[in-house]
């Protein structure tokens, strides 16, 4: 048995959000199942400017040094 699978469904809208669904099998057999048609962030469900920034620090910190992501972050924060 494969332990990751990765499909694309056709019962996902088209809706340019990123809709994804998540199915987890259980070692008991039993399924959990999460789905998001419109994922935080997307259009209708926007994150918020604390959720941006922690977003930001979180995306930065893996490619940029720190000095580099405290200038870029002062930068971002005062455009319009």
């Amino acid at each position: 048995m494969d332990r990751i699978r990765v499909s694309i469904s056709d019962d996902l809208p088209d809706n340019g959000e990123f809709p994804a669904e998540v199915r987890i099998m259980l070692s008991d057999g039993s399924t959990r199942v999460e789905r998001r048609d419109v994922p935080r962030g997307g259009s209708t469900e926007p994150l918020s400017d604390e959720e941006l920034e922690d977003k930001f620090r979180s995306c930065a910190g893996v490619a940029l040094a720190r000095p580099v992501r405290h200038r870029a972050h002062s930068r971002a924060r005062v455009a319009p």
